[in-house]
């Protein structure tokens, strides 16, 4: 999905599903006759409560109609922000169905997106949906409910969930050592700098890595970036080709010395494979297989999955991909490459990337975290 728009959108629509856990339990309600004379509660308009929204915006969007009331004090605080964030949300998604819409987007390649689309829950009730532009414009075929995306690193919540699961029935604690349950990783070394005549020095960490730490990116991996000794030994190594499976990702993952010692920095690194493969490793089940079972078939995300095949049903529901230039338009990518995952079954099953969905199938995942870990009776966590 993210790779179809342009950073600015992108980043609104991270957030946008990432606030639908949040504005959920926490929906304005309408101002009823009898708050109206209650001095413990207050009454508001949305439109007034943010004010980085201009009056007219509110007015177009027909948000500041919808009145609220709630008690004093850190309800009315939190209700007040949760119908600010709903405001903007709004407002956002109305600005971009009117830029998909207007005579500066007539052409192919002046859109300042190529497809978009989101829908919003308040109250456990669906509040709004929009789809705008094209989800494969070579074919002219549009954003629809039930186009599939990849969701690239929205996967990283999904294994955090299938992780806690384990957790919560008691297969580690956060501050068990990692080695205790993968044994990979229990002769690693941190790269300590250069000796006198540049050859890279190692020396054992000064405390173990945690699960704590592969729960935080704290642990100390690199992920192959940085331009020294252990960036090259990772490369060399190449723990997450396609063709490894996570057992193998590890071992090879074991191998390169850590770039800090654990919990004494923060880096983005391979920590979410790491909880894939606990995930693998505590159930006793392929990793894929565990989110089916306990993730996906319970709430109903029929179409989350890592491999669409071009000869699955849904393969033809599958968003083209593009890159964005310089000059604002977009160039699709060859679709050997922007498939070349998703579509052929490989050996790795990633926890930090890698899945496709659908927005109606992300949503039932985030209203039940939304929910305290249930959603129509099914309860994952």
């Amino acid at each position: 999905m993210m790779r179809i728009l342009s950073r600015p959108v992108a980043i609104s629509i991270a957030l946008l599903l990432f606030l639908s856990v949040l504005l959920t339990p926490y929906g304005a309600q309408p101002l009823s006759a009898a708050a109206a004379t209650d001095p413990g509660r207050i009454q508001c308009e949305a439109g007034a409560i943010s004010s980085g929204i201009r009056r007219r915006a509110v007015q177009r969007t027909a948000v500041d109609r919808d009145r609220i009331c709630v008690r004093t004090g850190n309800e009315a605080t939190r209700t007040a922000a949760v119908s600010a964030v709903a405001l903007v949300i709004r407002h956002s998604f109305f600005v971009i169905s009117r830029s998909l819409s207007t005579s500066s987007c007539r052409s192919r390649d002046s859109c300042a997106v190529v497809g978009v689309w989101a829908v919003v829950y308040e109250g456990g009730k669906e509040v709004y949906f929009g789809a705008f532009g094209l989800a494969d414009r070579e074919a002219n075929k549009p954003m629809a409910r039930d186009t599939v995306v990849q969701i690239f690193s929205m996967t990283k919540p999904v294994t955090g969930v299938a992780l806690m699961r384990l957790y919560e029935r008691g297969k580690f604690r956060l501050e068990d050592p990692l080695e205790m349950h993968a044994p990979e990783f229990a002769n690693v070394k941190v790269f300590a700098g250069l000796d006198e005549s540049g050859q890279p020095i190692y020396e054992a960490p000064k405390r173990k890595i945690t699960i704590y730490d592969i729960l935080r990116h704290t642990a100390g991996f690199t992920t192959g970036g940085d331009d020294g000794p252990t960036g090259a030994i990772y490369r060399q190594i190449d723990p997450r080709a396609f063709t490894n499976t996570l057992p193998q990702f590890m071992q090879k993952l074991g191998q390169v010395p850590l770039l800090y010692h654990p919990g004494t920095r923060w880096l983005y690194s391979d920590v979410v494979d790491v909880q894939a493969y606990l995930v693998e490793k505590l159930s006793g089940v392929p990793f894929d297989k565990y989110l089916e079972l306990h993730i996906f078939r319970p709430l109903g995300m029929s179409s989350t999955r890592f491999t669409i095949l071009p000869t699955d049903a849904d393969r033809p529901r599958l968003a083209a991909m593009y890159t964005r230039n310089d000059d604002g338009t977009f160039t699709r990518m060859p679709d050997e490459e922007a498939y070349r995952f998703n579509g052929q079954a490989w050996p790795m099953k990633p926890g930090s990337f890698g899945l496709v969905s659908t927005l109606d199938d992300y949503m039932k995942f985030a209203r039940m975290l939304a929910g305290g870990g249930e959603l129509g009776g099914a309860r994952v966590l």
